[in-house]
């Protein structure tokens, strides 16, 4: 948990910075020359912040949306999820011109599962420590989203929903403890991304000069 919550705060400052920096006028500007440059400048990047169940960037995740044209966009990302780190590559495409409204994607997602899990398992001498190792995992991703535009810079707050298929079969290995059961590695690979997906995020438009 404090893992996820430096996370969160390192990538909330950087998405932070990186919208301050392209939302800044210059002095000599005129009063709302910059809103209006914006208005008809088109989004070049969104770089913004997710979370969910089986969502492409993990629990808690960056994304990036490259805009190819007005209705497609490039995304990739990465975060933390129960199964190691993990990071995808896709795509999506929108029905409203900007990067709005309802889009269909689909893409590629990697975990790196976790060399040391620790867990209590029940044994004939009561609840003992155990130590396991989960192997990489990848997975095919479908989903469909729904981007609403937060304020006059295309700032977007989004909800998304889906399904997740594993390439392979999730593998976990005792390292140490007493002899595990079919149910604790059962409970462990459960863990393992698959199955619904959803997700909810928002993000920052940033523009070329």
């Amino acid at each position: 948990m404090k893992k996820i919550l430096f996370f969160l705060a390192a990538v909330a400052i950087t998405t932070s910075v990186f919208a301050q920096t392209n939302t800044e006028a210059p002095e000599n500007a005129p009063k709302g020359s910059h809103k209006k440059k914006n208005a008809n400048k088109k989004p070049a990047l969104y770089i913004g912040l997710s979370g969910g169940i089986n969502n492409p960037a993990g629990l808690a995740g960056i994304d990036f949306n490259l805009c190819l044209n007005r209705y497609l966009t490039l995304d990739a990302g990465t975060g933390v999820s129960t199964w190691g780190n993990k990071l995808y590559i896709g795509g999506k495409t929108y029905l409203k011109a900007n990067q709005r409204g309802f889009a269909f994607g689909g893409g590629l997602s990697f975990n790196s599962g976790v060399e040391h899990r620790g867990m209590r398992i029940m044994t004939g001498n009561g609840r003992q420590m155990a130590t396991f190792s989960t192997n990489p995992q990848a997975n095919i991703f479908l989903n469909m989203a729904h981007y609403w535009r937060l304020g006059h810079r295309n700032n977007r707050f989004f909800t998304e929903l889906g399904w997740s298929v594993p390439i392979t079969h999730p593998k976990v290995r005792e390292l140490y403890g007493p002899p595990a059961s079919p149910d604790n590695f059962r409970h462990i690979e459960r863990l393992a991304p698959g199955g619904l997906t959803f997700g909810i995020g928002f993000s920052f438009a940033l523009y070329r000069k």
